[in-house]
Formats: structure tokens, C-alpha cells, sequence
């Protein structure tokens, strides 16, 4: 083969490599690239790689530029990933008019002050399909996500939730003050840890849909903690897995109307002999069984005629390392 057939051959792969897989995205490679596109408000901004951050943007607690009246989408081609190598910063905050809209990506090692140890949602808007969040970390609320404020929207499909931390509330998410309801659907929830929910909080927030998804682990409370006076949330088909700590915490509000989660399809396992799967749960408040459930124990008030208790875990699960 001619040199000049090599030469062109490398040519055109550098070229195919440079140019967007996706007509009229922006092409980003480092965090320098990165923060450029957001702060040009690029609408269509696609990940090649792995991007570092170091340090913050500006000394402020965000690797990114403030998403605030604009709207960004971040795609990741196969192996894409933002992680943060410096301490103290989370990715991004969005705040109201602002949204965010992810898929194909890992989110990896922030760490925040406050709250959303990666992704601080103030109002805004967050879409993430088959997105990782692994090992982020926030002092209070939302070790991966907080989102909080009446007008947030949140839509998480086929992601994974992994070793994140929050040091109070809600390991993986946190969600308070939200009045439209979040859907989320086919989501793995695993080994994340709280106070409080170690795979979600959920604080007075209306409604709420969570289907065919995992959570797993062990920690100090529960892997979901509901604590809400508005509408329930719903959850269908989920499988949970807990590993010496309560499936479920809820916290009953005395006079005040109670919020009921509505449950139906779900798997409910307790691997250790101590605790029980559910706590704060008592008929008419806590949980509202729609039938089909089975569960190791019967702590979770499940009353409808189809729900089934099975003590023995091996005899409930399929696939015991779900």
C-alpha cells in the first residue's frame, strides 16, 4: 500500500473521530471544551471520552457554568464520562427555566457541601436515560441528585445508582417540594447510603411513578423514606432487596392527612433476620396495597387478597444477585 493511501486513511479516521455523531452537536473532549459549549448555551453537546474536572468553574460549587433560561443536552458516545478528580464541587446546578437532558454517560466523584452531591435540580428540569451515577457524595441531601422546588421536573429512565453518599437524606436522590409528578422507570438503585433513605427521599413531594426497578443494599434506615403530606407516589413492579436495613420507612403526620404510597407487582426481600421490611406503616396509612405483592414478612401492611408472604428469600427471588 502507497503512502499516500496510509496517509489518507489516517486522515479520514482523525476527521470521522472530530466530526459529531449527531448533526449540529458540539464535540467536547476536556473540561475546558465542556465549559465553553454550556456557557454558549450549545443545545446538543456530545462527550468523546473521558472529561476531568479538577477544579471548580470561577471558585464557585460547580464544575460548569449555572444552567439557568437555557437548555443543554448531553450525549455520550460509548465509554463517555465526567468525573471529578478535585474535592468539593459538584457538576451542575439547574436552576428554574433551565433544563438538562442526559444519556450515555457516567457521573462520577463529586462531591458537594451542601446538597446533589452531582446534580443540584433548583426548579429546573432533569431528563437522564441510561445514565450511571457512581460515587457522588453530599454532606446533607441527594448523594447523586437533589432535586428540589414546586417547579422541577424530573424523568430518569435505565440508569444505575451506585455507591453514591448522602450524609442525611435520600443516597442516591433526594426529592422535596415537588408538585408535578416524577416518573421513574427501570432504574437500579444499589449500595447507596443515607440516613435517611440511602436509595431515595422522598419529603413532601405530590405523587410520583417508580416501575420495574431495583433497589438494593444495606444502611442505616431504609432504602426508600417517605416522609410527605401530599399525594402519594406510586410503585409498581420494583424488586427490593434489603440487606439489614428497613425496605421502606414511613412517617406518619398525626391529625394531618396522610400521603399513601400505592404498591402493586413489587418484590419485597429482607436478607437479614432483623429488621422487618417496612416501618411507620399501619392500616389505612403508609401504604396502599393494589394486590400482587410478595414480601418476606408482613410489616408492610400489604392487605390486599393477591399479596403473598414468603419468609423464605430463596423461594421469592429468580436471580438472588439482582
Amino acid at each position: 500500500m502507497c503512502t499516500g493511501s496510509i496517509f489518507r486513511r489516517a486522515f479520514a479516521a482523525l476527521v470521522l473521530a472530530a466530526a459529531p455523531a449527531v448533526a449540529g452537536a458540539v464535540v467536547v473532549r476536556d473540561a475546558d471544551e465542556l465549559i465553553l459549549a454550556v456557557n454558549n448555551h450549545a443545545s446538543l453537546i456530545e462527550v468523546a471520552g473521558v472529561i476531568e474536572f479538577t477544579t471548580s468553574y470561577q471558585g464557585s460549587d460547580n464544575a460548569l457554568p449555572p444552567i439557568r433560561n437555557f437548555s443543554i443536552e448531553l450525549l455520550g458516545r460509548p465509554g463517555a464520562e465526567i468525573r471529578a478528580t478535585g474535592a468539593g464541587f459538584r457538576l451542575a446546578e439547574v436552576w428554574s427555566d433551565g433544563a438538562v437532558r442526559m444519556s450515555n454517560l457516567t457521573i462520577s466523584g463529586f462531591k458537594s457541601g451542601p446538597s446533589g452531591g452531582a446534580l443540584w435540580i433548583e426548579g429546573g428540569r432533569l431528563v437522564a436515560d441510561r445514565v450511571v451515577f457512581r460515587g457522588n457524595e453530599s454532606e446533607l441531601s441527594g448523594g447523586a441528585v437533589q432535586a428540589r422546588l414546586a417547579g422541577a421536573r424530573i424523568q430518569v429512565t435505565d440508569s444505575l445508582f451506585e455507591d453514591n453518599v448522602a450524609g442525611r437524606r435520600g443516597g442516591a436522590f433526594s426529592l422535596h417540594g415537588i408538585e408535578a409528578p416524577t416518573v421513574f422507570e427501570r432504574n437500579r438503585f444499589v449500595d447507596n447510603q443515607a440516613r435517611f433513605g440511602c436509595a431515595l427521599s422522598i419529603v413532601d413531594t405530590d405523587g410520583g411513578r417508580f416501575s420495574d426497578g431495583v433497589f438494593r443494599g444495606g444502611c442505616e434506615t431504609s432504602l426508600v423514606d417517605l416522609d410527605t403530606t401530599g399525594t402519594g407516589p406510586d410503585f409498581f413492579n420494583n424488586t427490593w432487596i434489603a440487606n439489614g436495613s428497613l425496605a421502606f420507612r414511613y412517617r406518619p403526620h398525626g391529625d394531618i392527612e396522610p400521603s399513601r404510597a400505592r404498591m402493586a407487582g413489587n418484590v419485597l426481600v429482607q436478607n437479614a433476620v432483623s429488621p422487618s421490611l417496612c416501618q411507620g406503616t399501619v392500616p389505612g396509612d403508609g401504604i396502599e396495597s393494589l394486590g400482587g405483592n410478595v414480601a418476606t414478612d408482613a410489616s408492610c401492611d400489604l392487605d390486599d387478597p393477591s399479596d403473598v408472604v414468603v419468609a423464605d428469600p430463596a423461594n421469592i427471588l429468580a436471580e438472588p444477585d439482582l
